[in-house]
């Protein structure tokens, strides 16, 4: 399989990356909008499926509505605590699409930006998947789910993402009676970690990936974060004082790249100093 891996190491926010997908599907080469496969099977009967790694499985049927097309919903968990989704649509474009997750992962499946995903590729006839990567955040916040079992910390860093593209693409193939012509992968920042690792670990799982903005060095972001904690502790500065200083840095050198977009091309061209701007910022 013929592996097309696009980096773009970009600074837009992960909804705003997402946001931009599939715009400019209608002046495509490849109608991938054409859905005309249809399932082999109910709702219902996929949620008999089997596999090795499958420690729960259930199957929804979603009617037609406002926000996406109808669909078979699967949902379940793979040993040890990965929880995983599959969302099928009824007219099928025999392609696979799947996103990642941000910082430490552990998202709801729900949450809105993730279901708007969701819908807008089930309305583009793909089959959609995704997953948490086996902890849940509001019980386990930050990287705190490393402490309680080691295999999370391994099913976090790459075991996830790889075992719920087989196991959905499987369930899939399974629905059609037909295997999965393209996969696709999309997604930002730990999601282009992700992808990245993807590449390099089982480039089988996709054909195309898109790794925006890729955190790929937690090692020095995580020194990095120590040292500016200790800064902090030795000379505290106040939520406030920092949000007064970040708005200031802004105003003088957002537009040091030409543009004045919230977003600061260079930070080695910002002039800004503290003690010399302290009339201007009053710190």
């Amino acid at each position: 399989m013929r592996l097309n891996i696009f980096l773009a190491s970009v600074l837009f926010a992960a909804l705003s990356v997402q946001a931009q997908v599939f715009t400019e599907a209608k002046g495509g080469l490849v109608d991938y909008t054409r859905a005309d496969l249809s399932p082999r099977k109910t709702c219902d009967a996929i949620a008999k499926f089997k596999a090795k790694e499958i420690a729960e499985i259930h199957a929804t049927a979603v009617p037609t509505s406002a926000a996406a097309p109808e669909h078979c919903r699967v949902t379940g968990t793979l040993s040890p605590e990965i929880a995983f989704e599959v969302s099928l649509p009824a007219k099928w474009n025999g392609r696979f699409y799947m996103i990642g997750n941000g910082g430490h992962a552990g998202e709801n499946m729900e949450d809105a930006g993730r279901v708007s995903q969701r819908n807008t590729a089930l309305a583009m006839g793909f089959a959609f998947a995704q997953t948490n990567t086996g902890h849940d955040s509001r019980k386990e916040p930050g990287g705190s789910f490393v402490m309680s079992n080691p295999q999370k910390a391994v099913d976090y860093a790459y075991r996830a993402v790889h075992l719920t593209a087989v196991t959905t693409k499987a369930i899939t193939k399974d629905y059609y009676g037909k295997a999965v012509s393209k996969s696709y992968w999309n997604s930002c920042s730990n999601g282009g970690r992700q992808g990245m690792i993807e590449a390099q670990r089982y480039p089988e799982d996709f054909d195309g990936i898109v790794a925006n903005a890729p955190w790929v060095d937690q090692t020095g972001f995580t020194i990095g974060a120590m040292w500016n904690q200790k800064a902090l502790s030795e000379a505290p500065v106040s939520a406030a004082k920092l949000t007064l200083l970040a708005n200031k840095v802004m105003e003088k050198c957002d537009a040091t790249d030409g543009v004045k977009d919230g977003l600061i091309g260079d930070p080695r061209k910002c002039q800004f100093n503290a003690k010399v701007d302290r009339k201007s910022t009053r710190l």
